[in-house]
């Protein structure tokens, strides 16, 4: 079962980048994996300011009150970024799946949300600062899945664009509050 999971965000990312360089095929999607609806904890890295950032200034041209205009999107996107944050989050994923498997106080515990934050894989995608958030926000977009690699994605982008919406409880509902709050800006 394992395996399968895995083999799902592979097909998944790779379905991502043949659309990010245009491939016209149509291949069938993994079913959706379990969905995380955790209660975040409040002590996210940008959450610790006593002061919110104010949501930095990304063009998301792609997003009007029509929709996602996803063949912008697609080519908005930095296909080099989008396969280093898959790959990294990925791996992020996996390991926190170990973790849980291994320690099930870890598993019953934010334990996964605090080792998210300090780990290295999360840092270097937040690192990357705008640069990153279309990638993230087509992962998001194009994944049929709600699991703990979508949500990582979410926190990441959550993060990245400042928004900090505490309001969210899976990547689905991210993407709908990311929505109107970029709407409200235009």
């Amino acid at each position: 079962m394992r395996m399968g999971k895995r083999m799902g965000r592979m097909a998944v990312c790779l379905l991502l980048l043949a659309a990010a360089v245009g491939c016209g095929a149509q291949e069938e999607r993994p079913a959706s994996s379990s969905s995380v609806q955790e209660e975040r904890p409040a002590s996210s890295s940008s959450a610790q300011n006593s002061e919110r950032t104010p949501p930095r200034e990304i063009e998301w041209v792609e997003i009007s009150p029509q929709g996602v205009d996803e063949e912008a999107l697609i080519r908005n996107v930095d296909r080099t970024a989008l396969e280093k944050i898959a790959a990294l989050l990925q791996e992020l994923t996996g390991e926190i799946e170990t973790k849980q498997r291994e320690d099930p106080a870890f598993a019953m515990s934010a334990g996964w949300f605090s080792y998210t934050l300090e780990s290295d894989q999360y840092k270097t995608v937040v690192g990357m600062g705008d640069r990153a958030a279309k990638p993230l926000y087509l992962i998001l977009y194009k994944s049929p899945n709600q699991g703990l690699f979508e949500y990582l994605c979410a926190m990441a982008l959550d993060e990245i664009t400042g928004y900090d919406h505490p309001d969210w409880k899976t990547s689905k509902e991210f993407l709908t509050v990311l929505n109107r709050a970029i709407l409200a800006q235009q």
